[in-house]
């Protein structure tokens, strides 16, 4: 199909690269922005997840996945972007609220007037990747391109009712995704891409990551 100037939206620091890896390998060039990269506000927190990789301070750890998601998209030729809210676990920490109108108007503003077709994830298993679902579902009430949704891995295979629960919200809104195939690249650039995230292996089940991506085209 070869679409270009593409857009796609993930929560964390590996989430785009382990559910469209192979996606991104047939399209070099792919700007890929994750919402949720930013530094916790209290710099000295540690949440759970930064304690079992090793991590002095959550700041220390987000600094570690900003660079490992660099190498990633950089195994895929694609350009990585991170913007500055932190995700869901340290906004806990901090007793901190998500302004869900700014993440909307920061995804709307790195569209241009190139952009022809924009990814979102399905938003499966975690708020974060809800919210990205949410926030990038009203940017494409704008958008005049192609809008693509992409189940989220590992969770489309570990919770399959999940992508079940999802489509179902998203058709209550009267939105219409429909299965399609957005293209596809070598899976052993994925599998490379993936091996960059070091300090998050553990805790991924990779049997659930090397599997088919499926796409939705919304119409």
């Amino acid at each position: 199909m070869g679409i270009q100037h593409a857009v796609i939206f993930g929560a964390h620091c590996d989430d785009i690269v382990l559910s469209a890896g192979q996606l991104l390998a047939g399209r070099p060039g792919t700007l890929a922005v994750t919402v949720f990269a930013g530094d916790p506000l209290d710099p000295h927190v540690l949440a759970p997840c930064d304690v079992r990789s090793g991590f002095h301070s959550s700041a220390d750890g987000m600094a570690v996945r900003r660079n490992e998601d660099r190498r990633a998209l950089g195994v895929l030729e694609c350009h990585a972007v991170h913007l500055e809210f932190p995700e869901h676990a340290y906004r806990e920490l901090a007793g901190g609220q998500l302004d869900v109108d700014a993440v909307v108007a920061v995804m709307a503003g790195v569209l241009t007037r190139d952009t022809v077709a924009m990814f979102i994830p399905l938003g499966l298993c975690h708020p974060d990747h809800a919210t990205v679902r949410e926030c990038g579902l009203r940017v494409a009430e704008e958008f005049a391109g192609e809008v693509w949704l992409f189940e989220d891995l590992p969770y489309r295979v570990q919770n399959p009712e999940a992508s079940i629960q999802a489509l179902a919200s998203i058709a209550g809104r009267g939105l219409s995704p429909a299965p399609a195939f957005a293209g596809s690249g070598d899976k052993e650039r994925k599998r490379l891409a993936v091996s960059m995230y070091q300090s998050q292996l553990w805790a991924l089940d990779l049997d659930c990551v090397f599997v088919p991506e499926r796409q939705w085209r919304l119409r």
